[in-house]
């Protein structure tokens, strides 16, 4: 796994990518938020929005997210995931850009109505501030892998 800082702009880049790889694969359309908010984006389906959605890109391979064992993210974004999901009734999920081995993943996190599905575990530790570097302690959540799904 690759720790360095990637910048932004090649961030933002592979997640447009991603969202136009659903769009040309699956028939869904998709809206990206500002930098500034607090999901990264809706899938739409027949003029309807379909799912909420929070992207992660990680300088890693699938073998290497299996052998964690679960996902770390923090447990503010799941907050914010669910309230939008329960708001807007559709479902919340966790979208994965595997740099290393080239997969995209999903992780359903909540029904419709904002239930989680997914089984997580709460911690306090110190992680990345965010993609800039730095260092924060804050409440995450380390979500199991079982609602793991391949896409690509």
């Amino acid at each position: 796994m690759t720790d360095m800082i990637q910048p932004p702009s090649i961030v933002k880049r592979i997640e447009k990518r991603l969202f136009e790889y659903l769009e040309e694969n699956f028939e869904f359309n998709y809206t990206m938020t500002q930098n500034s908010a607090l999901l990264d984006g809706v899938l739409i389906k027949d003029n309807k929005i379909s799912r909420i959605v929070e992207i992660k890109v990680r300088w890693m391979s699938l073998d290497e997210l299996k052998a964690h064992g679960s996902y770390l993210i923090s447990y503010n974004k799941l907050q914010h995931g669910r309230a939008v999901s329960r708001a807007l009734r559709v479902p919340f999920v966790i979208l994965l850009y595997l740099v290393d081995s080239d997969n995209i993943c999903s992780i359903q996190m909540t029904r419709e109505d904002g239930e989680f599905i997914t089984p997580f575990e709460k911690k306090v530790t110190t992680t990345k501030k965010n993609i800039y570097g730095g260092q924060v302690e804050r409440v995450n959540a380390y979500i199991s892998l079982h609602r793991l799904k391949v896409i690509r």
